[in-house]
């Protein structure tokens, strides 16, 4: 018998937007048997405790009828969480979420800050299926797997992992397989350059949004100035340095960027001395991985 998964579907209409908020079938945002699903990565988190609180957040939230899908409101799951203080178990107010912003939710209630992208007016967006192997490993607190046999069968699968089938779908495992824990994870390349062992519970993120965005700029970038470079608060020398992260520290780019002084700074997030940062650094400054 298959171990069982979390995830956000679809909506009450059958569709990926324009229903109620909140689950009206039962089956928006449920629990169901694990199957195979082209998955061709998985997210482990690096510390038993991170795991086990996603895992349970995401079955009380499977379990209510609070929760609906819909790709238009995805982030009002993560808005109503943010009011009780990330506890699921306090949540009282009908909203909305799709598979991969359900996954972040999760993660944040574990306490670990992945980041969003800022769009500006107040408003900002979680990470999609095809960003979010990057958000999540960037955060320090997750190994990315790509072996095939995470992929085809759950008996390696281990409770509080994160399926992903990148620009398609995600879901949460909430058992161990028969083979969980017997086995020698080999990380991809593309972890996380500092491991941390504790989730990120700080962030500190740019006030300004990027303004333009590159779907083939995503990717891991690294400092090359000797002497470092600064995260700025916004696009341009004059903006406030958040941090100096020194030379070789890994950040992260999700395609977005800002031009200024005809020079692109691209909106990026690192973790650095267990805090999450998310602003800008000019592309001149960054080499891609």
């Amino acid at each position: 018998m298959s171990i069982l998964i979390g995830h956000a579907s679809i909506d009450e209409n059958g569709r990926a937007s324009g229903g109620q908020s909140g689950d009206q079938t039962g089956k928006e945002v449920c629990i169901r048997s694990w199957y195979a699903g082209d998955w061709n990565a998985i997210l482990r988190p690096r510390s038993a405790a991170v795991a086990e609180k996603m895992a349970a957040t995401c079955e009380i939230l499977c379990k209510g009828n609070l929760v609906g899908y819909d790709q238009y409101q995805r982030n009002t799951l993560w808005d109503e969480l943010e009011k009780v203080g990330w506890d699921a178990a306090r949540l009282r107010t009908k909203c909305e979420t799709d598979c991969s912003a359900f996954m972040t939710a999760c993660a944040r209630c574990a306490g670990v800050a992945v980041p969003r992208v800022a769009l500006g007016g107040g408003k900002y967006n979680t990470p999609v299926t095809w960003t979010m192997c990057t958000a999540f490993s960037g955060t320090g607190a997750f190994e990315t797997l790509t072996e095939a046999k995470y992929m085809s069968s759950d008996k390696y699968l281990k409770r509080g992992d994160i399926l992903v089938r990148e620009s398609g779908h995600t879901a949460m495992v909430l058992g161990n397989g028969m083979q969980a824990g017997k086995d020698t994870v080999k990380p991809t390349a593309g972890a996380a350059a500092e491991k941390v062992t504790s989730p990120v519970t700080k962030e500190v993120n740019a006030k300004e949004p990027a303004t333009a965005f590159d779907r083939f700029m995503t990717g891991a970038y690294t400092v090359i100035p000797a002497g470092g470079s600064y995260i700025r608060g916004g696009a341009g020398v004059l903006k406030t340095g958040l941090v100096l992260l020194p030379k070789g520290t890994t950040v992260w780019n999700y395609g977005y960027y800002t031009l200024s002084g005809g020079v692109r700074w691209l909106y990026v997030q690192c973790t650095y001395k267990g805090v999450s940062y998310t602003g800008f650094i000019s592309e001149r400054y960054l080499t891609k991985k």
